[in-house]
């Protein structure tokens, strides 16, 4: 009675009751004799589509052969569990180095469920994403090292699938876009003569599903320490293309877009996939840069030149702070210029 109360009845692994209990015990040995605690949260990809397709009996059967996998790879003193469906959890207990010794195990579990299974009578070709959160004190508690394991697994599957990634602070924001958590504001662009509407530009927002509505200042830098800038810029083109391919035809959309993004080699076509998915012309679309992003790198003024091929429309954001010459100005291929708000508020 008591191993069936602790333990999964498909995989025989510990089960999610069992798992909470040893993880918060882990937490209480924190520190004692130089002990350190890794959480390390395993999902299995492409497995609902074995499911799907070849029956449950042959994914219950590929549930146990991958829990057998990850079963061998665990030290001595380490716990792999079974929290439900195709998520597993593995408490690593270590003295050493326990970033290397995570990354080790990590790397270890996605060659070992990479590698193709045979299930009753079926070769089935599956892959593993991992998430890592070291605990990071003595006083750790037990959901806040879940939460930053389960961050860190929302990137691992941001990347692409099939790796692992730690947890590091910006990583918060991986996954809100998952989450469907981030939203387009849109500020409505009009003529000073006649007050017509011309077209909109978009504005980020994160609508977080504790805090509530945040605005860019408090989170852009977050996205660009933790890697997901790139993504988010993407995602945020994509949605304006296909908001503004809705509008009548004299509108225009505004999208700012960040220093890392230009410095991308594939931010052009990026860019040309948007607008071919979204069926919106080029002029249409307005791409604000400010001059120290569109001047400071070969790749940056490359890219440039490439938008205004394109025909892209560029306007040029913040002119008349840092930097700015009118010299400039003759450089850069520019349909309109922003003047910076301290210039014209009184």
């Amino acid at each position: 009675l008591e191993h069936l109360a602790h333990h999964d009845p498909l995989t025989g692994l510990p089960n999610r009751a069992y798992f909470n209990r040893q993880l918060g015990e882990a937490l209480e040995d924190l520190g004692k004799g130089g002990a350190q605690v890794n959480l390390l949260l395993l999902d299995l990809d492409r497995f609902k589509p074995v499911n799907d397709n070849l029956g449950h009996a042959v994914g219950d059967a590929l549930l146990v052969a991958a829990a057998e996998r990850m079963a061998l790879l665990r030290g001595p003193h380490d716990l792999v569990a079974r929290l439900g469906g195709d998520e597993f959890a593995l408490i690593q207990r270590v003295r050493q180095d326990p970033i290397l010794e995570a990354s080790q195990l990590a790397r270890a579990l996605v060659q070992a469920i990479a590698t193709p299974f045979s299930v009753l009578g079926h070769q089935v070709s599956i892959g593993a994403s991992v998430g890592i959160a070291k605990a990071p004190r003595q006083d750790a508690a037990a959901p806040a090292l879940l939460k930053s394991a389960d961050i860190a697994l929302y990137a691992a599957k941001s990347a692409g699938r099939g790796t692992y990634r730690l947890y590091k602070e910006g990583m918060v924001m991986a996954g809100a876009i998952e989450r469907g958590e981030l939203r387009l504001h849109y500020q409505p662009i009009v003529a000073v003569a006649d007050g017509a509407l011309a077209g909109y530009e978009a504005l980020l927002r994160w609508q977080h599903h504790e805090l509530g509505l945040i605005m860019p200042a408090d989170f852009i830098a977050l996205a660009e320490d933790g890697g997901q800038i790139i993504r988010i810029g993407q995602w945020v083109i994509e949605e304006a293309c296909r908001v503004a391919a809705r509008l009548p035809q004299h509108l225009t959309m505004a999208v700012n877009v960040s220093a890392a993004q230009l410095h991308q080699e594939s931010f052009v076509d990026a860019v040309n996939h948007a607008l071919l998915d979204s069926r919106l012309s080029p002029s249409r679309l307005e791409i604000e840069l400010t001059e120290s992003m569109a001047l400071t790198s070969d790749a940056a003024q490359s890219a440039v030149a490439q938008l205004h091929a394109l025909g892209v429309r560029l306007s040029l954001d913040d002119f008349g702070t840092g930097h700015s010459t009118l010299s400039n100005l003759l450089q850069l291929p520019i349909h309109g210029i922003k003047i910076d708000r301290s210039f014209v508020t009184d």
